[in-house]
């Protein structure tokens, strides 16, 4: 569920009416606004919020004194930090609250859509513990398997572009949940760490399964992504199982990309090695999603023979503000051309991102700027057909 009540601080009245219409679209209950960060301690001294939103750059009290001050009262409230000129130092500002000990603050550059603000409060409401025997705040493990094998967790598919002939050259399988109540659920919300790894096995090989015969159906040439935790491989007989699957319906292994998540947990294990080389014996690629946002990759990229890497819509846009960041995006791109490994730049939403993607030599990228994820494939060949038409 959505937030019921969010503080808003901003100096731009513009800027805090069309955010508000984004919260409102997106299901949360009212929001409360405040100019400044002085204005907005005297409304917090007499009412609670479940989120704040703070500008950072803002007169009388900017948004890194208002967060020093609400560290003094209420260090549990969630922290949503915004801004359109903070250049270089969204890391640092997150670092320092953090610090202060805020346990859940993220940070978004301005101007944002709607879609990646509803992403990025879903991030933060699933930062929440969790509690015993609730696998995520709305969904419990039973609710899961009724709706997986009610083909109620569907795969929906989003574009992977080449950036220098914007060819499409294949397709993410991402999971949503159509919810009978609730509509189209994202994966962020239901698909959490605390669900058991037989779970994870079963919607993999379901999504597996479904993807391959819409591609025979379509008639579908170019590859497809599947995300994988790597904790699977270690279930009996998966491997097995996959090879059994694709042979059974005369699949090109080639068409398979497994994308492994940096964010789980994992390491060069025989249980992983051999389900990464049998696999990758039989035609199966593997890519690493998230490159960046977790655990150290560096050995695994430089051990394993993948085939793709992938830079999240987090650290592209750290890049954009932070040089530092940037060179070294650049130069772990420049390093995966000299070994053979093609790079995908993720959340790619509007031209200046694709621009960003563009002066850092990425081969693909995938994103909202060319469609939201779909059920049904609607496009083939050039990309700038469908957006110029």
């Amino acid at each position: 569920m959505m937030y019921k009540s969010i503080l808003l601080i901003d100096d731009s009245k513009i800027d805090r009416e069309m955010t508000s219409i984004y919260l409102s679209a997106l299901g949360v209950g009212s929001v409360q606004h405040a100019s400044n960060g002085e204005v907005a301690s005297n409304i917090l001294a007499t009412q609670s919020f479940e989120l704040i939103i703070c500008d950072i750059d803002m007169p009388v009290c900017d948004g890194l004194d208002f967060i020093k001050r609400l560290a003094t009262i209420d260090k549990s409230v969630p922290i949503l930090m915004i801004s359109s000129i903070a250049q270089g130092f969204s890391q640092s500002v997150v670092l320092m609250a953090n610090k202060l000990g805020f346990k859940r603050v993220d940070f978004l550059q301005k101007p944002f859509c709607i879609d990646t603000l509803g992403e990025t409060l879903q991030s933060l409401m699933l930062s929440k513990s969790i509690k015993p025997n609730v696998f995520n705040n709305d969904f419990q493990l039973h609710e899961l398997l009724t709706a997986l094998y009610q083909h109620q967790i569907v795969n929906y598919y989003q574009e992977k572009v080449a950036l220098n002939s914007q060819q499409i050259v294949g397709y993410e399988i991402l999971s949503r949940y159509e919810h009978p109540i609730q509509g189209v659920i994202p994966a962020a919300r239901f698909l959490v760490d605390d669900l058991p790894t037989s779970f994870y096995c079963q919607l993999f090989l379901l999504s597996l399964e479904r993807a391959i015969r819409y591609w025979k159906l379509e008639n579908i040439d170019v590859p497809f992504s599947i995300n994988a935790s790597p904790d699977i491989f270690s279930t009996p007989g998966i491997v097995t199982s996959i090879i059994d699957l694709l042979v059974s319906y005369d699949f090109d292994f080639s068409k398979v990309i497994i994308e492994i998540t940096e964010g789980r947990s994992y390491l060069l294990d025989s249980t992983f090695l051999y389900a990464f080389n049998k696999l990758s014996l039989v035609g199966i690629r593997f890519s690493i999603d998230d490159f960046g946002e977790d655990h150290a990759t560096f050995e695994k990229l430089a051990s394993l023979s993948f085939y793709e890497l992938k830079i999240s819509r987090k650290l592209l846009l750290a890049s954009g503000e932070c040089n530092k960041i940037y060179a070294l995006i650049k130069n772990i791109v420049l390093a995966c051309k000299d070994i053979n490994i093609q790079t995908v730049a993720e959340g790619v939403e509007n031209n200046e991102l694709l621009k960003l993607v563009n002066d850092l030599g990425f081969d693909i990228y995938q994103g909202f700027l060319f469609g939201k994820p779909s059920q049904a494939i609607k496009y083939r060949g050039l990309v700038n057909e469908y957006i110029d038409s």
